[in-house]
């Protein structure tokens, strides 16, 4: 999903159809994933 929203550039309703969900579903998994990569990287020893 975050690949195709950021590195394909894909609109949110393009990803939609790809993944056969609603673009409401896209914009609350993007936000979730952000999220849990935001926890993930916070505790990286980077």
């Amino acid at each position: 999903l975050l690949r195709m929203l950021y590195h394909e550039e894909a609109e949110t309703a393009e990803v939609a159809s790809r993944l056969r969900v609603t673009p409401a579903a896209v914009r609350v998994r993007k936000h979730r994933a952000l999220q849990r990569l935001g926890e993930l990287l916070d505790g990286a020893d980077i």
